[in-house]
């Protein structure tokens, strides 16, 4: 049909461009979970985290799977979508 417009995955690569809505919010809850676990993380592990989370889900993605984690874009913009999530590098804590 002249004029359409092909759906962005089809358009940018083989492979889905970012997770559908509902499993970005599991995603997000999963790590505010650990937030408040007063686990502390990085983008590195957040990365990390999101591989192992397609993986086991077994949904097509475009990270990584050399180093098994989602690229620096993408962390980027699920921050930028997720502003309620504060992760930062990480602090030692003291027990006393």
């Amino acid at each position: 049909m002249p004029g359409a417009v092909a759906p962005p995955s089809a358009r940018h690569c083989r492979f889905v461009k970012e997770l559908k809505k509902e499993y970005e919010e599991e995603l997000v809850c999963i790590i505010q979970q650990m937030e408040k676990a007063l686990f502390g993380l990085s983008t590195l592990y957040v990365r990390k985290l999101a591989y192992d989370f397609v993986t086991k889900l077994g949904i097509s993605h475009r990270f990584n799977k050399e180093t098994k984690m989602a690229g620096s874009e993408w962390i980027r913009e699920f921050l930028r979508r997720h502003p309620e999530l504060s992760i930062r590098q990480p602090e030692a804590t003291n027990i006393s």
